[in-house]
């Protein structure tokens, strides 16, 4: 009668695109700014960090931060340069700044997998920003953009709150290229302190555990970041390798490389890149997570792929889909109460996901509890409305 664990992990992956039909036309349609509003964006920005002080937040800790626990979707760092390494070196930032939120326990982080936003977040005001803060299901947008200077760059990092419809974070550093990865390090400690976090020395450590510095390393991943948008996958594939080969401290240019095995179906590269990723950097908790998939899907086991899971959360506790996978693993292996209580952790982190609910239909199905079935059935139909797997459980559900 209902899904097996095997077809409920497919649904992981289970493409929602008409779903999402109207969202994305809506997100389009953000990004289509014309030639005098970019050019304004830009007045406005460069004036405002010329103004800012070096080494310093621009907007002061806000106290009402203090206590919270959000959601961050961690935008592309944008960037209008003629120079092409200027123009790469954005686009390292995301994934490092994302890789560096995950060691704290405090925050839940958006993955890398569901970071696209259709446009320049930069660029945006702030009902776009609200727009795609609420698709994705984060309560805090963070965007940026990399200037290319006579004397070096400058990194201009921001942070949007949805839940208070304040700036609440924006700030800039200086610096020589070759300083971006303790750059991008110092706009994520300010942004940590602004929230009112105090790491703890664990936190710290993990953060800190890889530090990578070599800027040769920084402009090939960027290289093979753009050469990946731009489907070019060989030579995406040859930079990613060039990177971590120029700086044992990166581990982040694996997961990239991951990525692009997937386009090339090649699943089993993709997942011994993975495994690079985490001997390289054991706190790298996306990393965890994604070998957590391959587990399941090609060495059969549960067990190791529960292991990954865990591995994941313990670094990230406030992980939406690792909670979920790990919920889905305990079910196949027999631990129904478990498997509740992680994916019910999961709707709460991934409110705009309606695996979470159909998960929780099924497994109170099979708890006999009927009641909680339906309802958790409606809100994966509530969220995606053409969600046939859970229509057809909820209809089986009402015709007994």
């Amino acid at each position: 009668m209902n899904d097996s664990p095997e077809s409920l992990e497919m649904h992981e992956y289970r493409d929602c695109t008409e779903a999402w039909r109207k969202a994305m036309s809506e997100r389009s349609r953000l990004v289509l700014f014309g030639l005098v509003a970019v050019v304004c964006c830009l007045m406005v920005s460069a004036c405002a960090s010329t103004g800012a002080a070096r080494g310093r937040a621009d907007i002061e800790p806000v106290p009402a931060l203090a206590g919270r626990e959000p959601t961050v979707l961690v935008c592309p760092i944008d960037c209008i340069s003629s120079d092409a390494e200027i123009f790469d070196l954005s686009l390292v930032l995301a994934p490092l700044i994302r890789r560096d939120l995950f060691c704290v326990q405090r925050i839940s982080v958006i993955p890398t997998e569901d970071t696209d936003v259709g446009g320049k977040a930069f660029f945006l005001n702030e009902d776009g920003l609200r727009r795609i803060g609420r698709l994705h299901g984060a309560d805090m947008v963070a965007f940026g953009f990399l200037r290319g200077e006579a004397t070096g760059i400058s990194i201009e990092l921001a942070v949007f709150d949805l839940t208070t419809n304040y700036r609440i974070f924006n700030t800039t550093v200086k610096g020589k290229p070759s300083q971006i990865f303790k750059m991008e390090r110092q706009l994520v400690y300010r942004f940590i302190e602004t929230l009112g976090i105090k790491l703890s020395k664990e936190e710290q450590e993990r953060m800190n555990h890889r530090s990578p510095s070599r800027i040769a390393a920084a402009k090939y991943f960027g290289s093979g970041l753009k050469s990946e948008m731009k489907g070019q996958y060989a030579e995406a594939l040859m930079a990613f390798a060039e990177a971590v080969s120029k700086d044992d401290e990166l581990s982040v240019p694996y997961a990239a490389e991951a990525r692009v095995f997937e386009k090339y179906n090649a699943p089993l590269r993709a997942m011994e890149s993975y495994e690079n990723a985490v001997a390289r950097d054991e706190y790298f908790a996306e990393g965890w997570y994604q070998l957590n998939l391959y587990a399941v899907q090609y060495k059969q086991s549960d067990m190791l792929a529960k292991d990954y899971c865990e591995k994941a959360l313990a670094i990230a506790p406030r992980f939406g889909k690792a909670h979920l996978s790990l919920g889905a693993r305990l079910y196949a292996l027999g631990d129904l109460q478990r498997a509740i209580e992680e994916t019910e952790i999961a709707a709460t982190l991934l409110p705009v996901n309606p695996l979470p609910c159909y998960n929780l239909g099924i497994y109170y199905l099979d708890a006999d509890d009927l009641a909680t079935a339906r309802d958790w059935l409606q809100r994966a139909l509530a969220l995606q409305p053409n969600f046939e797997l859970a229509r057809t459980e909820l209809q089986k559900l009402n015709d007994q």
